[in-house]
């Protein structure tokens, strides 16, 4: 669900902001993006993809 719902809003959203020149995208997630941990395997890999979707629209 995590990623599901940020992948479709990101996909939905961002052309019309590109189009504008004109927009933000705020992506929230923890300290468990950047290390894997124990007993929630899922929520940490969750968190590592809004973190590299958000690593990946980044302005260089």
């Amino acid at each position: 669900m995590n990623v599901n719902a940020l992948t479709e809003l990101t996909k939905a959203y961002l052309p019309g902001m590109v189009k504008r020149n004109h927009g933000y995208v705020l992506n929230v997630a923890s300290v468990a993006a950047f290390q894997p941990g124990p007993y929630m395997a899922v929520y940490y890999a969750t968190k590592a993809y809004v973190l590299s979707l958000t690593e990946l629209f980044m302005p260089k």
